[in-house]
């Protein structure tokens, strides 16, 4: 069509050269459009700075960086001013490739140009910065958003929180969460500093903040739950993790599933298998927190240490009912307890259907099976298991 308009002496305006050039690009016909663009420039029409946006921002999508780079220089040159888009869309992505010092730069020269950058355009610089360790440059730049008399966002304050926090930065970072209290209520900032606390090994003080942030209405999210709970449980505060869990659960705010399997797993050590069960239990209640096996494993082991075979073998039940499928540790506990107790037919039976369901015993499930034969004194059976060993190579 081009061509046609060509031959007949037309020339087609921006307007034509922009919609084809654009619908090139949502198709992903690079090297076609970046053919029409050129071809538009030699037929002397001129690319307005929507245009070179439009090409700029596609070269970002796909991530031609370097190209996108020289096309802007050529935006410049060519006299044709990027506007706040063309530098939005270009700071965004090279952050975003960690091109930190080719991103300060045209950040810097978009600030100088008279452009007011949007809050996330600040977060995603911030972000940048603190994962180059250029902290005090986050900060500088966080000062200098103050002084423009704009607040910064929930999503700014918790990621320079965060970056002051993994550099080992928590006084500032209490400074900087402390300042965020007065601009807003964000329960993401609230969690950025209690997770900053957490991994400092600062519970109490990551428990203190917890309670400040209920007392000033922002209610918790499963995540800031996530945080406390998990970092309690690694502790092994487990009652203080348990109190939490009760809360989240009373505030229908239920943590996530590998949190859930860490404090049942913590209360099962802790000799509380009866609460680990109530957890079990409410995570099933609950749809979409479905126990993983490691949870129902905790479970079973924990009540198998409580010479509470019977009900360990009622979960393992439900465990197969709810579609999730039994590993080798799973069934090795209860193998194991069977044997503690002499029940050795019902220990080898379910070896036996271990192995029918396709879970594959290793060298544990054997020696304990084995074990267990020699204390009953049963010694053609301890043999036939170490042959059936070996003819497994194993």
């Amino acid at each position: 069509l081009l061509g046609e308009m060509k031959a007949a002496g037309i020339t087609p305006t921006i307007v034509t050269f922009g919609s084809l050039i654009r619908k090139l690009c949502e198709l992903n016909f690079t090297n076609k459009a970046l053919q029409i663009f050129h071809q538009m420039i030699d037929m002397k029409v001129k690319p307005d700075a929507f245009l070179y946006t439009v090409v700029i921002g596609h070269l970002c999508k796909i991530n031609k960086l370097d190209l996108a780079a020289s096309y802007f220089e050529q935006m410049v040159q060519s006299g044709c001013l990027p506007d706040k888009v063309t530098y939005t869309v270009l700071v965004h992505s090279l952050f975003k490739a960690c091109k930190w010092e080719q991103g300060h730069q045209i950040f810097e020269e978009m600030l100088s140009k008279g452009h007011s950058p949007e809050l996330v355009t600040y977060a995603t610089v911030v972000n940048g910065y603190c994962k180059a360790g250029r902290i005090d440059q986050a900060l500088s730049l966080m000062r200098r958003l103050k002084g423009t008399g704009r607040s910064p966002s929930g999503s700014l304050y918790s990621t320079l929180i965060d970056g002051l926090c993994k550099h080992d930065r928590h006084e500032e970072a209490r400074e900087l969460f402390e300042m965020a209290a007065g601009d807003v209520q964000d329960v993401i900032v609230y969690t950025s500093f209690i997770s900053g606390l957490c991994k400092a090994g600062k519970l109490d003080e990551a428990k203190a903040v917890h309670v400040k942030m209920i007392e000033a209405g922002c209610a918790p999210d499963p995540v800031s739950y996530n945080v406390i709970i998990y970092s309690l449980c690694k502790d092994n505060r487990v009652s203080e993790a348990k109190e939490l869990m009760d809360q989240a659960m009373e505030r229908k705010c239920m943590p996530g599933v590998p949190v859930c399997t860490v404090l049942v797993d913590g209360l099962c050590k802790s000799r509380r298998v009866e609460e680990a069960c109530v957890i079990l239990e409410r995570m099933l209640e609950a749809g979409d927190r479905a126990p993983s096996v490691v949870t129902y494993s905790a479970v079973i082991d924990g009540l198998c240490k409580a010479d509470r075979l019977d009900d360990a073998y009622i979960v393992l039940q439900k465990m197969r009912r709810a579609g999730c499928v039994p590993d080798v540790v799973t069934y090795t506990a209860i193998i194991d307890a069977f044997c503690k107790v002499g029940r050795l037919d019902e220990a080898r039976e379910l070896f036996q259907r271990m192995h029918e369901r396709g879970c594959a015993s290793d060298v544990v499930a054997y020696n304990i099976l084995i074990r267990g034969y020699c204390r009953a004194a049963k010694v053609d059976e301890a043999i036939a298991m170490i042959e059936e060993m070996a003819g497994r190579g194993i």
